[in-house]
């Protein structure tokens, strides 16, 4: 999974902190009791949404298509916190969707959270597409078993990990890759978007893990590169 440096943020950088545990997260319910308001960003389907939970239950979400995501994310966001009524300098933490997905759209997302989180002074945990969808399967209360995870890439190209649902807690099963074909994959039934980030950040925050002082996007190579 994606993971920024390890260094640990100052406790005045910003409320609870959060990050993925190590060697691949235990996905479970959902937290619950957070008043601490979450600001999260993703760039890496065909546009931009950005969304803002400042209580347990009560998102607030732009998103508009965008060729040019970079030209649509200021308006984005200036539009999620107007309708949370909120201002940018009374978010606790920044969330953002770090992959995987096109080179481009990761690094815009990644880079403009990072620059949000440096310039506030607030924590920033990198949530792939990966984390959201276990999240979002644990809490549709999916049966246990083993299950690899997808979303589409390039041609007819993959991105997955693998994942195992043990007495309704996940855990991932390897690292991301990216395979030139894949069978028998759960792919989700709606794209993973800004609202998506919100529960794993809020899990994490709950369960304490320190957070770090920069995401990083989480890049992967085609299957037929690495093969050369």
């Amino acid at each position: 999974m994606a993971r920024g440096r390890r260094e640990p943020a100052s406790q005045e950088a910003g409320g609870n902190p959060f990050d993925p545990p190590q060697g691949g997260g235990a996905y479970g319910p959902r937290s619950g009791g957070n008043r601490v308001k979450l600001l999260a960003i993703e760039c890496l389907g065909d546009g931009v949404s950005v969304a803002v939970s400042t209580k347990p239950g009560k998102v607030y979400q732009r998103k508009v298509k965008a060729k040019r995501q970079d030209e649509k994310l200021v308006s984005t966001l200036d539009g999620a916190l107007k309708a949370a009524r909120t201002r940018l300098d009374g978010i606790d933490a920044i969330v953002v969707a770090s992959g995987p997905g096109r080179f481009t759209s990761a690094r815009i997302g990644v880079t403009f959270a990072n620059t949000l989180a440096w310039s506030l002074g607030k924590p920033i945990a990198a949530v792939t597409l990966f984390d959201a969808f276990a999240e979002r399967l644990s809490a549709e209360g999916i049966a246990d078993g083993d299950y690899a995870l997808a979303f589409p890439a390039v041609r007819e190209e993959w991105y997955v990990q693998d994942f195992r649902w043990t007495n309704g807690v996940c855990s991932a099963r390897g690292d991301p890759r990216w395979v030139e074909s894949a069978r028998g994959v759960r792919t989700p039934a709606r794209p993973i978007e800004a609202r998506d980030l919100l529960p794993v950040a809020a899990r994490r925050m709950a369960e304490g893990t320190p957070p770090f002082a920069e995401a990083v996007p989480l890049y992967l190579k085609p299957a037929s590169y690495l093969k050369k």
